[in-house]
């Protein structure tokens, strides 16, 4: 069973990657980031008020659009490094200014993963929540530059929106695991 509080390091070795077939020394070839997660400080409201991700933990409970405060099962911590960061610029986080969206969305800064989706300022049927490494075409929403960077991940038990300053941001339930190999 793994530790709903771990921590994992994303890192790449000191020397450039090589991908397969290539000659060693070449740089990286960057693959796509498809880890959603929260940046430490965005704020995500709790059943005890507004909290930033770094402090989150399996058991709180995160407002839903629907209505229940749903309990956090799973979390786990993502660390990219600046030698993971310069192979791999896809996984730099997203920056949302407040207004992005439009007047109060969101109401504070929001950083996220680029394959966190987010729903526009109006959620309406039949649309689809986009990836914010697709939303930087606006004028406050664009990358942020780190040299190393943690993202915070979580699910509840079933699919909820969660708010997060002023947004409604829809968070997956968590795969189920793989069957242990005997």
């Amino acid at each position: 069973m793994s530790d709903p509080y771990s921590t994992r390091g994303v890192s790449s070795p000191a020397a450039p990657l090589s991908a397969p077939g290539q000659a060693s020394g070449t740089r990286c070839q960057p693959p796509a980031w498809t880890l959603p997660g929260f940046g430490p400080m965005t704020r995500i409201t709790t059943d005890f008020g507004d909290f930033p991700a770094q402090t989150l933990r399996v058991g709180d409970r995160v407002r839903t659009r629907r209505g229940p405060f749903k309990r956090i099962v799973w979390l786990d911590r993502y660390v990219l490094d600046e030698a993971f960061l310069a192979c791999h610029p896809e996984a730099l986080p997203i920056l949302i200014r407040p207004g992005a969206f439009g007047p109060g969305l969101p109401l504070a800064e929001v950083v996220v993963s680029p394959a966190q989706r987010i729903h526009g300022p109006r959620m309406q049927p039949g649309v689809r929540p986009q990836p914010a490494g697709l939303l930087t075409s606006g004028p406050r929403i664009m990358r942020k530059p780190e040299t190393i960077f943690t993202y915070t991940l979580f699910h509840c038990d079933e699919l909820v929106d969660v708010h997060v300053t002023g947004l409604w941001i829809p968070i997956p339930p968590r795969a189920p695991a793989a069957p242990a190999e005997d």
